[in-house]
């Protein structure tokens, strides 16, 4: 994995350059799993902090490039880079779904790595909400059971304070909304999305999404409910170059 962690964007943040370089370097070597449990506190804490200082629906100005789900696939993600440039330089809007099942098993390295970048550049990676980022979802998925053989039980409740402040939305240059597809402005508007109080649950369960019908002072810190998702294959991430030019 071709990772490049500029020393600037380290101080800025007030990261250890050794600690999020070790970071890095054993992540690369084995993904999730060869983290400690100290290694991976840190860094969902500190997303946490950052996303609770984010609007429900983020306004990005200025070029960025759109991501569609993931679904677990850290090959696609590395390819993104590579082909339209690194998250110091170029903003990113993933649009949520980023853990998957494959034969049974959990795949966590991409929200992990993702996590990363948003603690060393919290401006160009924007992480949206999907359907699977969702504590009954992600636990369902096997995430609850992962934490707890691998690491820690407390670690489950860190997960899910980022799942509960991810922002629902991102509005480009004041015109292109952007969401995931389990969210729906189709018995509601942008209003409603905007008002949304976090922490809040987009709840998965039993394969059942509601409409989101109910209004932004009912829903409180409660559960957002979303529309039915569609189809859940594990199809190649689509990459819009540029918002200002493209829907």
């Amino acid at each position: 994995m071709d990772v490049k962690l500029r020393a600037q964007s380290l101080i800025e943040f007030g990261l250890p350059r050794n600690w999020i370089a070790l970071v890095v370097e054993r992540f690369a070597q084995g993904g999730i799993t060869s983290l400690t449990s100290n290694e991976l506190y840190m860094i969902v804490k500190r997303v946490c902090n950052i996303l609770r200082t984010e609007a429900s629906v983020i306004d990005v100005r200025g070029d960025c490039r759109v991501v569609g789900n993931l679904h677990g696939s850290i090959e696609s993600l590395q390819a993104i880079f590579r082909t339209y440039g690194w998250p110091s330089d170029v903003c990113y809007v993933f649009l949520g779904d980023y853990l998957a099942t494959i034969d049974d098993k959990i795949q966590t390295n991409v929200f992990v790595l993702l996590l990363i970048f948003k603690v060393v550049y919290p401006k160009h990676i924007l992480l949206l909400r999907g359907a699977s980022e969702c504590e009954h979802c992600a636990a369902d998925m096997g995430l609850l059971d992962l934490l707890t053989t691998s690491f820690t039980a407390s670690l489950y409740r860190e997960f899910k304070s980022v799942f509960k402040y991810l922002p629902l939305a991102a509005r480009a240059n004041g015109v292109h909304l952007m969401c995931n597809a389990s969210l729906s402005l189709k018995r509601g508007n942008l209003l409603d999305l905007e008002q949304v109080v976090r922490p809040c649950t987009i709840c998965h369960r039993d394969g059942i999404m509601r409409l989101l019908a109910r209004q932004p002072s009912r829903l409180g810190d409660h559960t957002l409910q979303a529309d039915p998702l569609r189809t859940s294959t594990r199809a190649r991430p689509k990459v819009f170059e540029s918002l200002e030019t493209t829907v």
